[in-house]
């Protein structure tokens, strides 16, 4: 069954010509035109990142610090609303991993700063996939410590 949208909130399903006189109109939610990206492994055999950097979208400048994730790791799930986003799990990003995460942070996407500690996934998980939809957040599969594979769904 289609989701018919509201003036209100721009998501659902919408018909080209509508979303263009959406906004031409001015009521087509836009979002906060920044992008981020967090934990990683800059390759030395480091236990990961914590470092959250960021990007203006709209201009041609470099990343910039955004803040740090509660836990230096590497591959954590992102998923976000447009105002708040969550980074998700990860390792420690030595190849091998010997520690598995299970923590979840949050930000506010509209002030830098630091991640706060938002929770625990159910298990301790690594190399997960996400998505969103502006409202939820889903996060599934990937592998579990000790290494076994899982398809659970968060």
């Amino acid at each position: 069954m289609a989701n018919y949208p509201q003036q209100d909130d721009c998501s659902g399903v919408w018909k080209l010509k509508d979303v263009n006189n959406a906004v031409q109109g001015g009521y087509w939610r836009v979002g906060t035109g920044r992008a981020l990206f967090s934990g990683g492994n800059d390759g030395s055999g480091s236990d990961g990142s914590n470092i959250i950097d960021f990007v203006t979208i709209t201009t041609n400048g470099n990343a910039a610090d955004f803040g740090d994730l509660t836990v230096a790791r590497y591959d954590p799930v992102g998923a976000s609303n447009g105002t708040r986003g969550i980074f998700s799990a990860g390792t420690d990003g030595t190849g091998n991993p010997t520690t598995v995460f299970n923590t979840i942070d949050y930000i506010s996407i509209s002030s830098t700063g630091n991640a706060i500690d938002f929770g625990d996934t159910v298990a301790t998980i690594y190399t997960q996939g996400g998505v969103d939809d502006g409202s939820r957040g889903v996060f599934g599969g990937g592998r579990l410590s000790p290494g076994s594979n899982t398809d659970n769904i968060e």
